[in-house]
């Protein structure tokens, strides 16, 4: 990627006219830098290159849709922090949102999982509906290969492919479009699995196996946002549930009541 660098340069004011600094002699050099010739600081711009458009000032919400780092949206932003507490909570695992300490450069790079620490670092880059993807990614590496042994002893490629499962889900779920470079990475590790590792390829599997723990997790969560945002009552939990709005409760309606005494008449 070609872009401009800022490149300042020091012109010297000799008797023989005015000489940039880098073609001046070393004793016209040694003269400038003891104050003995005068000179001028200028601000000055060349071509140079980047191979990764983070690596500049340019702002991330006006990244070319190739490169695409998800809009604002505070009710994904509010799922994203929902799920964050859900995992240091529940889980035991830390989350880092809009890291800036930890070393994830390079455009491609949205977060990672470490087993080994038990945390999850999600890009500083990231507007809140990339953040939730990236998070329910990272999420789904934490439930299916959490431990480092699991790590290690499962394909790479399969880990992507479940992990991608898991988000999709998610999105689904919340309501948040796929993207397509969510899809082209499912598709490409679906593709990268099936070639490098025939003999255990058992997608199916997989796809049961992160349903069941999307399941099992989703639940929860539900009911958590929906203590957030009341109105989502009758999409996210199931007929049975109902929200008490003003006192944010989740309550059971079929759950069992005490029968009413039957008043005996009197003769």
């Amino acid at each position: 990627m070609e872009v401009y660098v800022h490149t300042p340069i020091t012109i010297l004011k000799t008797d023989d006219g005015d000489i940039p600094y880098s073609k001046a002699s070393k004793e016209q050099q040694a003269a400038y830098d003891v104050g003995e010739i005068e000179g001028e600081k200028l601000s000055y711009f060349k071509k140079g290159y980047t191979f990764d458009i983070t690596q500049t000032n340019f702002p991330p919400e006006k990244y070319p849709k190739l490169l695409d780092r998800g809009i604002p949206s505070e009710f994904h932003r509010s799922c994203t922090n929902i799920l964050k507490e859900y995992c240091e909570e529940n889980l035991g695992l830390k989350v880092f949102l809009q890291d800036q300490e930890q070393n994830i450069k390079g455009v491609s790079l949205y977060g990672y999982h470490s087993p080994s620490e038990h945390e999850i670092h999600i890009a500083s880059t990231l507007q809140d509906t990339a953040a939730f993807s990236t998070l329910t990614h990272e999420f789904g590496h934490a439930l299916a290969h959490g431990s480092v042994e699991e790590s290690l002893n499962t394909n790479l490629h399969q880990k992507e492919f479940e992990a991608d499962v898991m988000s999709i889900m998610f999105c689904q779920h919340y309501g948040l479009e796929i993207t397509d470079e969510r899809k082209s990475h499912l598709s490409g590790h679906y593709k990268d699995w099936k070639k490098s590792d025939p003999n255990n390829f058992h997608p199916d599997k997989s796809m049961r196996k992160m349903f069941d723990l999307f399941r099992e997790h989703s639940t929860v969560l539900d009911q958590k946002i929906v203590k957030a945002f009341p109105e989502l009552a009758t999409k996210l939990l199931p007929q049975e549930l109902e929200v008490n709005s003003e006192k944010k409760k989740v309550v059971n309606k079929t759950a069992k009541r005490k029968p009413k005494k039957k008043k005996t008449p009197r003769l």
